[in-house]
């Protein structure tokens, strides 16, 4: 909430790489899993993302991608002078467990990866990393 109480409708977004935030239009917020869903008003040089469907569809040895932050903003990193720069990452696993509300994945998530997206093949997000 902002500092009046109210829920915003649009936030800025900072992309890695580039220097000017980007517009996001606030479409669907789970306040019990604390997560938002997010669009992106202008065009740009990022994923699109077909969806959101439940990880329950995911079979084990299923291919999975996650896009995130591991370690915050310590590593990895890029410096450009005086400018230092938070690289996202991509790992990429393989399911390991489905159940009803949990996916279980072969893949790295260090510190710092909750909240990134899980994608399956087909560019759903299928889940999220926490713990």
């Amino acid at each position: 909430l902002g500092a009046d109480g109210r829920r915003p409708q649009k936030i800025g977004v900072q992309f890695s790489g580039l220097q000017r935030p980007s517009l996001a239009q606030i479409v669907a917020i789970d306040e019990r899993m604390d997560l938002a869903v997010i669009q992106i008003e202008n065009d740009g040089p990022w994923p699109t993302v077909k969806g959101v469907t439940p990880a329950a569809r995911a079979q084990p040895g299923d291919p999975v991608a996650i896009i995130g932050f591991p370690h915050g903003t310590d590593t990895p990193m890029e410096r450009a002078g005086a400018n230092v720069t938070a690289r996202p990452s991509l790992t990429v696993g393989t399911v390991s467990k489905s159940l009803s509300d949990v996916l279980q994945m072969d893949s790295y998530a260090g510190e710092g990866s909750s909240g990134s997206p899980v994608f399956d093949a087909n560019g759903f997000v299928i889940g999220v990393v926490y713990g």
